[in-house]
């Protein structure tokens, strides 16, 4: 997992970090890093995949109310947020406005969803902040960052069946 991630999770407090995150240290040299543990098998190295999950649910409805104005009460979105928060063990959220709303939730959604489905990738797109996000991410992780690439190639197999199709921009 990136130290980025790692950095979000209120460690102290937050049970999601410690019930679905592990520690792996390594002696020689000494190194320290954590790995995704969030749905263990019996199979060592493998977890069961989940698709459909309340807390998801929860936050894609707490979204939808902020975005409808409906900030509190208990068709607001903030119950919404506070009721997966509080789950973890972590107080409620601190947003009263929509903007910090919306950003708490996607904060949310980051630390409840990490490795499941891209969900991290789709929010970016989603919300128009992935060239803000992987312009930082990219290059600490030893890459490069470019807006085409939040589009994916078509296969050139695709592209050779189907010539109605054109190739996504960037990948020409």
């Amino acid at each position: 997992m990136s130290q980025s991630l790692v950095g979000l999770f209120d460690k102290a407090n937050d049970t999601r970090f410690s019930n679905w995150v592990r520690l792996v240290t390594k002696t020689a040299p000494f190194t320290e890093y954590y790995l995704p543990n969030k749905y263990k098998s019996n199979v060592n190295g493998q977890e069961f995949v989940i698709t459909f999950r309340l807390a998801e649910q929860y936050l894609i409805r707490a979204e939808a109310r902020v975005r409808q104005n409906k900030l509190t009460g208990a068709s607001g979105g903030k119950s919404d947020l506070d009721a997966v928060r509080l789950r973890a063990n972590l107080l409620p959220a601190i947003a009263n406005t929509q903007n910090d709303m919306i950003d708490a939730i996607l904060k949310e959604r980051q630390l409840e969803l990490f490795t499941e489905f891209g969900f991290r990738f789709i929010d970016l797109k989603r919300t128009e902040r992935i060239d803000e996000v992987m312009g930082i991410v990219a290059p600490l992780k030893g890459g490069t960052w470019s807006s085409y690439k939040q589009i994916w190639p078509i296969r050139g197999e695709d592209l050779l069946i189907n010539t109605n199709l054109v190739q996504s921009p960037g990948y020409n």
